[in-house]
């Protein structure tokens, strides 16, 4: 069924001080690199939200190394089994998850309060540098550039046999596939109106058979910083980290110097992405690399130690 536009009052500051909305959204989205990191730690380690702790395994003489990961059968039907586990999970959620949830969602509501102010200020200060600089950083948030270069990626590590490789790839284009599923039902169920079409940040059509107006939430955000969790979390490089979420913080400013998206468009974008990176990254962690192996001959018993690397 076809609805109207529905318009959602908001809170309207009629103070514009330049300044400070420069400093006001430039710390908003600088938290991302300190607040997103460090969040969703009850995600990952909730009753059922993922598997149980890491240990050595006990493998058979000859087994395959536990770690690996490859594209086949099994890491394709995860896909559904891990959305699934996704889905479920807010019955799986304690006080911690809950709270972590009513933050983002809080904050996202404090950006939607203000998403026509920062509009104006970034279109107000737009010029060709930033426009230079956007059309540079915003590919890096397209599904279609994202996946086929975690492809090649995977394909890297095939071929120089390199695990972490192998699973930044198959991780990445999981957690991007995934994040922009959720992301896109959003965006066909509420219809908010992008800020370039001058229709106001507070027009929503609600669900219909369209490709327009699909402001909310941004599929570049959401793409941008699943990836970075992934990367992040797989290299455990500080430097690699900073330089990930980074990156993902400029796409989602692209997405606003560009008049494409609403402030709280990419906040609620990103945290989908991250948190999706999250929950794919609990259900793929990597066992310990060593194996213990039970050896019994006419000598006695014994227990071999493998150490994978």
């Amino acid at each position: 069924m076809i609805v109207g536009p529905v318009r959602i009052p908001r809170f309207r500051n009629d103070n514009r001080a330049g300044p400070r909305w420069f400093f006001a959204v430039s710390m908003a989205w600088l938290a991302l690199l300190s607040f997103f990191p460090c969040v969703g730690v009850a995600a990952e380690t909730a009753d059922g939200a993922a598997p149980t702790p890491r240990r050595a395994a006990v493998l058979p003489a000859g087994d395959a190394d536990p770690k690996r990961m490859a594209w086949d059968r099994d890491y394709l039907k995860g896909y559904l089994r891990d959305t699934g586990k996704i889905l479920g999970a807010p019955a799986r959620w304690d006080g911690k998850d809950w709270l972590t949830a009513s933050l983002v969602v809080a904050a996202a509501a404090g950006f939607y309060a203000y998403d026509r102010d920062i509009q104006e200020w970034f279109q107000d200060k737009r010029g060709d540098a930033s426009n230079n600089v956007a059309k540079a950083i915003s590919p890096l948030g397209k599904p279609l550039f994202a996946v086929p270069a975690m492809g090649l990626v995977y394909l890297y590590g095939e071929s120089r046999e390199n695990e972490k490789a192998r699973r930044i790839g198959l991780l990445g284009m999981e957690s991007t596939v995934l994040a922009g599923a959720f992301t896109s039902v959003l965006k066909f169920a509420t219809h908010r109106s992008r800020p370039d079409t001058g229709e106001g940040y507070d027009k929503w059509r609600g669900p219909e058979f369209s490709t327009d107006n699909m402001s909310f939430p941004s599929l570049h955000t959401s793409t941008a910083f699943s990836l970075a969790k992934v990367i992040a979390a797989e290299t455990d490089n500080p430097c690699v980290t900073a330089a990930a979420y980074s990156l993902a913080s400029l796409v989602g400013l692209a997405r606003l110097n560009d008049n494409e998206h609403w402030a709280s468009d990419g906040f609620l974008g990103a945290a989908i992405g991250y948190f999706t990176a999250v929950a794919v990254l609990a259900y793929h962690k990597r066992p310990y690399p060593v194996s213990f192996t039970p050896s019994v001959s006419r000598l006695g018993g014994g227990v071999s130690l493998t150490y994978h690397y």
